[in-house]
């Protein structure tokens, strides 16, 4: 869970900024029409600085957000005054209630890299889960990866005006364990340099599924596609959607 640095988690202000809410909520609300009208209840899990959360109030009054970066949380408390977030673990938060819905953005879960975590944090799910409550999380799609000739090199540029940078990103497979390592290079307005790197779990889509179905989960939707317009694995990340079955269904 401590398996990353990214230069924007300790700016949370210019994150706001180049990563505003945009498919996530989105991705709520389309899940709510289709699976689960009466919902109103979220926890969102690695919620960063709560935009996502921020997005949903009206269909979902009742939320928390939970993120493991304390700097992330006390901004979204700033500028969000009106939600409920904290700084939480999504392998061992427990609390003591269950919700409408879960959600994971952003690839937060592909932070939980061994097997041991991916149970872990589903178990987490279970635990804040009453029969219906549904799942909808994204992550890393680990086929994309695995069927590249040759890993991309990522350059982006930002220009608001509190923050101008570009960025240069390098990634490295790790096959057998199914992890991708982004190497990323910052050269700054004022003409500083930062380096940042992440580690991320890929998944296949199988093998999360039968996580899912073992933690006492039924697999409604898993693919590349994050409106469900197309089903069609093979994009970079997964959209999963899931349901919370009654006790002792759990699949294997």
């Amino acid at each position: 869970m401590t398996s990353f640095s990214n230069y924007l988690y300790d700016r949370p202000e210019i994150y706001d900024q180049v990563f505003p809410d945009r498919t996530s909520s989105a991705f709520c609300l389309r899940t709510i029409q289709r699976y689960s009208s009466g919902a109103r209840s979220m926890l969102d899990l690695g919620c960063g600085t709560g935009s996502t959360l921020a997005a949903l109030t009206q269909p979902l009054p009742d939320s928390v957000g939970i993120d493991l970066l304390e700097p992330m949380v006390r901004w979204g408390r700033k500028v969000r005054p009106n939600l409920d977030l904290r700084v939480g673990n999504m392998t061992t938060l427990n609390l003591g209630r269950t919700f409408d819905l879960i959600g994971s953005f952003g690839w937060a879960f592909s932070y939980l890299l061994d097997d041991s975590d991916v149970v872990a944090g589903l178990a987490c799910m279970a635990r804040h889960s009453h029969p219906g409550t549904l799942l909808a999380f994204d992550c890393g799609q680990a086929d994309y990866y695995l069927d590249l000739p040759q890993l991309p090199v990522l350059k982006n540029t930002y220009d608001f005006p509190e923050f101008k940078a570009d960025h240069e990103a390098r990634f490295q497979l790790d096959k057998e364990r199914l992890l991708l390592t982004r190497h990323r290079n910052w050269n700054l307005s004022d003409g500083l340099t930062a380096q940042d790197q992440c580690i991320y779990r890929l998944h296949r889509v199988d093998e999360l599924t039968r996580a899912i179905n073992q933690a006492g989960f039924e697999v409604l939707e898993i693919s590349g596609d994050p409106t469900g317009k197309l089903q069609a694995p093979g994009e970079r990340t997964l959209y999963v959607v899931a349901r919370k079955l009654e006790c002792n269904q759990a699949k294997g």
